[in-house]
């Protein structure tokens, strides 16, 4: 009579899906212009938000910081302005326009520090998919865009916010 010992069953790992929060690399030419657009209506978005932290520092008193929010937020401009072209130039229409009402009572999410990580990632994926999609010059314009986002402080760290 042989006697087997039993044996534990290991205990069950907690699988849990990995859920990708990223667009995918390959998107089609029309995916591909409304992935911008919305890009550009969100640098056209944190345009406002520039602008009225520059109002809200000058009517506080703060007169160059509120120098320096305005000149990030021409900067912003510049990248609206760089993004729109860079549509343009991919065959598209930009039509990244935004409500100005949201947009300006909207500004305090702009001013969270989440707001420039999440812009910046989603420049990054772009330049990605462009390179993928087979348009490394696009793509290398993007990454010039990213580039100057990474050296210049966005609003919540000009705000301290």
């Amino acid at each position: 009579m042989t006697t087997s010992t039993p044996t534990l069953a290991a205990p069950r790992a907690r699988f849990r899906p990995r859920t990708c929060t990223r667009q995918p690399l390959l998107v089609t030419h029309d995916d591909m212009l409304q992935m911008l657009d919305d890009d550009l209506r969100r640098e056209r978005k944190a345009v406002y938000a520039y602008t009225v932290y520059a109002d809200k520092l000058r009517a506080a008193g703060r007169a160059k910081l509120a120098e320096a929010v305005a000149a990030r937020g021409r900067t912003e401009g510049q990248h609206a302005d760089k993004l729109a072209q860079l549509i343009r130039d991919f065959g598209g229409h930009p039509a990244g326009d935004v409500d100005e009402l949201n947009a300006i009572l909207s500004a305090d999410r702009v001013a969270c520090p989440q707001w420039e990580a999440v812009t910046r990632e989603r420049l990054h994926d772009r330049a990605r998919q462009l390179r993928t999609a087979g348009f490394p010059g696009f793509a290398k314009r993007m990454t010039r865009m990213l580039a100057e986002k990474r050296r210049s402080p966005g609003l919540a760290e000009l705000v301290g916010g």
